[in-house]
């Protein structure tokens, strides 16, 4: 990957967000080895949703790696946390946004450190200190996001995405094999390209409804979202052939939409609002069923650790090549090996 630096240049990538498939996949260690990486040829930023760089997971209570900044590379996290360290950073402003730590200040690293990165809880917040970076010159953000929250990858926050799958997802190949065929066939659901259906997708998000289609006319429903539909309700969308989904489509939702309008042409605006199986996914498209994106989430490769916290591990070489397949053409790297 000794190139990465040209290749999200030539692509236009401003912001990439770093997404684990599962608690201690390794994505805050990938998130070190990219500015390893990169640190020489662009100007990075650092943000985080979720509360990372503390020495040891809230959850798992195991040693977490801290966040390492290089010279002249700017970070956002709680004013607090500079004053730690406070000769080792010039305070550039402060956002207004603030986290369970104190107000989110962005600064710049006067030398190479370290540093813990309060999480910022909302993706407004992501996006106007994204914004703001951009203004202090940074060509390309680091959103470390949290492993329950894939808010990040969505295309109206970053322009780009790397899943880190680690072997902290269990102890059987076969099963992160499946748990990553899963992900990838959502990430890379086709994008709708029917402009009236991008039309509704942003009213029903400003409206904070449904939309349906009946006899090529959408109108909007009185429901907010499928989550608390009863199954009568949900009954009587089967006289529709399309739904706008603006919120969560879950696995739940997705088995009753199956018992009662199969043939269903459902449209979300991206994949990180997709909480379903491939199963069920798969049992949906044969009863007749569709589901596009309004937005494809952009790829750039598949990072994998194959040491797992509690000490298990994968041969590197094994993990890839059964990975492989189901990735291609995406391209699979272990950044601390590589």
């Amino acid at each position: 990957m000794n190139d990465l630096w040209k290749k999200i240049t030539r692509l236009s990538i401003r912001s990439l967000s770093i997404i684990g498939l599962s608690k201690n996949a390794g994505k805050t260690t990938v998130c070190h080895a990219l500015v390893q990486e990169l640190k020489d040829h662009l100007r990075l930023g650092l943000v985080s949703i979720g509360v990372d760089g503390e020495e040891r997971d809230h959850w798992s209570g195991l040693p977490k790696p801290p966040i390492y900044v290089s010279t002249g590379n700017i970070v956002a996290t709680a004013n607090t946390l500079f004053d730690q360290q406070a000769g080792n950073w010039e305070v550039l402003c402060h956002t207004g946004i603030h986290s369970i730590l104190g107000e989110i200040y962005l600064a710049k690293a006067k030398q190479d450190t370290y540093i813990k990165l309060a999480g910022i809880p909302t993706l407004s917040g992501i996006q106007k200190v994204l914004s703001q970076m951009d203004r202090w010159g940074v060509d390309l953000v680091l959103v470390d996001g949290a492993y329950d929250r894939r808010v990040s990858a969505s295309p109206g926050v970053t322009d780009a995405s790397v899943l880190v799958v680690g072997a902290s997802m269990g102890h059987s190949l076969q099963k992160i094999a499946a748990k990553v065929e899963e992900t990838l066939h959502l990430f890379r659901l086709p994008a709708c390209e029917d402009e009236k259906v991008h039309l509704f997708m942003q009213k029903a998000i400003e409206e904070n409804c449904l939309y349906a289609k009946s006899s090529e006319r959408w109108k909007a429903l009185s429901y907010s979202s499928l989550l608390p539909m009863t199954q009568s309700e949900i009954s009587s969308l089967s006289k529709y052939e399309g739904l706008i989904v603006s919120g969560a489509l879950t696995d739940h939702n997705l088995r009753a939409l199956l018992q009662k309008s199969p043939h269903l042409h459902i449209y979300v605006p991206d994949a990180t609002h997709l909480f379903v199986s491939l199963a069920t996914l798969r049992q949906f498209y044969r009863s007749g069923g569709k589901i596009n994106v309004l937005k494809s989430i952009n790829l750039l490769f598949l990072a994998i650790n194959p040491v797992s916290p509690d000490g298990f591990s994968f041969n590197h070489e094994e993990l890839k090549e059964r990975l492989t397949p189901i990735c291609s053409p995406l391209p699979i790297v272990n950044l601390v090996r590589e």
